[in-house]
């Protein structure tokens, strides 16, 4: 509902959404003498333990393009995004609590993961079937992905379903992470040529049947009432457990111009490349002040 509100006005309904989870491989994190982290330092040095222990292999996966996945590590800080004050946007991402978020994901960046420093993170069942990546946070329906059949477009490795883990991301004391809420809403364009179908359109969009087919195939519905619809399971526990503590990017109407701008994806490329956190930080502050207060 937030997601789709703006200035205390409703536009959008919700979706879908699916909030991101920590995939991981049972066999390689018993063989390192592992558990499944109750912090995010644990998580932290987990995947340091496990790409030490796998010469090759990334014990979280995390190519430089991915800042959705920092997102939890500046919330975990105190860290914000963006804030709204004095009737103008100010970035925050070279605030004490920011900075202290990004220099875990470089550590992560660096130390954990042998993703390339400047890819996207399209695709992570990939390394996840050739056995080069042995933890990944990604949106709960990359399970699926994970375990498509041989014969799908893209590949994924059914026989691991048995050595396939989940659980929702540490925060700092524990708990769930704040992590950032994935997902889509839903509207009726202002411009719309038939504005009455596509009322009658979303109605069933919206309904309980329509629904509870996201929720059987691990996404979040969009209705409360529809929860059980995901399940039992360790994904739907997950699932639950991360969406409670989910948080959502700046709501502006110019966020998505600084997402399409690739000043993200660049900061973050630049991070895990080695980068210094907090002068790259500033230069991104001063380029997101200008998109959304421009």
């Amino acid at each position: 509902m937030e997601a789709g509100s703006y200035d205390d006005k409703f536009y959008a309904a919700p979706l879908y959404s699916g909030s991101r989870l920590v995939f991981y491989k049972k066999d390689a994190l018993a063989a390192a003498g592992l558990s499944v982290p109750t912090t995010l330092d644990e998580y932290i040095s987990n995947g340091v333990a496990l790409a030490d222990a796998n010469p090759g292999a990334s014990g979280i996966w995390w190519p430089g393009q991915d800042w959705y996945n920092a997102l939890p590590f500046i919330w975990e800080n105190g860290g914000e995004v963006a804030t709204f004050e004095g009737g103008e946007w100010k970035s925050q991402f070279s605030s004490a609590e920011s900075i202290a978020g990004i220099e875990q994901v470089q550590e992560v960046m660096t130390d954990a993961s042998r993703a390339p420093k400047d890819a996207n993170e399209t695709n992570p069942q990939v390394g996840y079937c050739e056995g080069t990546t042995l933890q990944l946070s990604a949106p709960s329906w990359v399970k699926w992905s994970i375990l498509a059949p041989l014969d799908a477009e893209t590949p994924g490795c059914p026989d691991e379903e048995a050595n396939l883990g989940v659980y929702a991301m540490p925060g700092k004391d524990g708990g769930a992470a704040q992590v950032f809420a994935g997902g889509s809403n839903i509207a009726v364009s202002a411009k719309s040529a038939q504005p009455e179908l596509a009322k009658k359109a979303l109605a069933i969009i919206l309904s309980d049947e329509f629904q509870s087919i996201y929720g059987a195939n691990g996404l979040v519905p969009a209705k409360l009432s529809l929860a059980d619809t995901l399940g039992t399971d360790e994904v739907a526990v997950a699932i639950s457990e991360a969406a409670g503590a989910a948080r959502l990017t700046p709501a502006s109407p110019k966020w998505a111009d600084v997402e399409a701008s690739g000043a993200l994806t660049d900061f973050f490329v630049q991070v895990a490349q080695g980068g210094d956190v907090t002068s790259l930080a500033k230069d991104l502050d001063a380029k997101i002040d200008s998109i959304l207060n421009g």
